[in-house]
């Protein structure tokens, strides 16, 4: 019985060692700067920032940039499956806001490897000679959020 409980403990703490590391997991992005003239366009990329993109079966999320600069002129590409343009509520683009929701038709869910695009969008430049803005994220009205296949989150 003496042997069994220390196998158990053994086992017990292998595993908590390895549950709390890969709770670790947190999916970073890297958003694409560009310097356009006013009337241009230019596509920007969101590409993973580090190697914990995986397994993703769920992504959702808010960017947010200055109206005034320049404004969302559409949706390029994606290597997550099956993202589309219907993946983005548009509705708040003249204030700055686009909004997106993808959900993976197969629970594994996919991988993204560092340095690989997410997505990519194209903004136009509006703003007069000089002006900038910060294109990123916003955690509301939706909150950039993610799950994979193990339950993990954030």
């Amino acid at each position: 019985m003496k042997r069994k409980s220390k196998i158990l403990a053994v086992f017990l703490v292998l595993f908590s060692i390895n549950f709390n590391y890969c709770q670790g997991v947190n999916p970073e992005i890297a958003v694409q700067s560009a310097t356009v003239n006013t009337g241009q366009s230019a596509d920007i990329s969101f590409r993973s920032n580090n190697g914990e993109f995986w397994n993703i079966w769920q992504f959702n999320g808010t960017i947010t940039w200055d109206p005034t600069v320049c404004t969302f002129n559409g949706f390029t590409s994606a290597q997550l499956f099956q993202m589309s343009l219907a993946n983005f509520d548009t509705t708040l683009v003249s204030n700055g806001v686009l909004i997106w929701a993808w959900t993976h038709m197969i629970s594994i869910g996919q991988s993204v490897p560092q340095g690989d695009e997410i997505f990519t969008l194209n903004f136009r430049a509006l703003g007069s000679a000089g002006a900038s803005t910060s294109i990123g994220f916003a955690n509301s009205p939706q909150a950039l959020y993610w799950n994979n296949f193990a339950g993990w989150s954030g």
